[in-house]
């Protein structure tokens, strides 16, 4: 299992890339809850978000109560969910679809979430 608390827990939306690596890894993790970030919860198994360092830390506390057998069903459920979703290259499509349209972004979730998320919205190409 992983568990972070993030520097800036109000910047909306903000993922670490530590969540992908665990869940690739058949990890489950728990992480700060961003602003507009709760969706993401509810579509990925094995992702636990929690508003207070002191809930995260409940939460890892719950998670490792767990018979090891059902951590691990768990963190099996993260890696599926993920391995065919958070690659490098639908990142980068989907980050350059918000600039050029010659690239289109990938589709299902959770891309289609955070496209919707309008989180370029407002802003140039030059500071996306």
């Amino acid at each position: 299992m992983s568990a972070i608390w993030d520097h800036y827990p109000s910047i909306p939306n903000a993922l670490s890339n530590r969540m992908a690596i665990s869940m690739l890894s058949g990890r489950p993790h728990v992480m700060t809850l961003h602003p507009k970030a709760d969706w993401l919860s509810a579509i990925a198994p094995g992702v636990f978000m929690e508003g207070t360092v002191n809930d995260c830390a409940n939460r890892v506390s719950q998670l490792l109560a767990m018979p090891p057998e059902q951590l691990a069903r768990i963190g099996e459920s993260a890696f599926e969910w993920a391995r065919f979703r958070l690659d490098q290259r639908s990142l980068v499509r989907f980050i350059t679809s918000s600039v050029s349209a010659e690239v289109v972004a990938p589709e299902g979730e959770p891309w289609s979430t955070l496209k919707k998320t309008n989180l370029t919205e407002g802003k140039t190409p030059r500071s996306v």
